[in-house]
């Protein structure tokens, strides 16, 4: 099943990866500002997922782009960064120009 795609989001020139990247910084803002702090490690990686209907009617998802999301998460040096990939950072338009380390 299509969950999105890259058009759906260019309407303000943003890639879907800028739109992910940004949802990941927002995110941190927000795990920043709890009270104490909620620690937190996200990765960001695009390409296909694939969804399944579990027995109780719930939705699961699964493919490259989580595996490789969780796996750069799980590597995050500190907590409160948004992980992604040389790949994923060459697809940016909108957030192109943000320094990324």
């Amino acid at each position: 099943e299509r969950i999105a795609q890259e058009e759906d989001f260019n309407g303000g020139h943003m890639t879907l990866e800028d739109c992910v990247v940004r949802l990941g910084q927002l995110i941190c803002r927000w795990a920043i500002s709890q009270d104490p702090p909620y620690a937190i490690h996200i990765g960001v990686h695009s390409g296909i997922l694939h969804k399944m209907v579990l027995r109780n009617g719930s939705e699961a998802y699964y493919g490259e782009p989580y595996a490789e999301a969780k796996r750069l998460a799980d590597m995050a040096p500190q907590d409160f960064c948004v992980q992604i990939l040389k790949a994923t950072k060459d697809k940016l338009n909108v957030l192109e120009r943000l320094p990324f380390t």
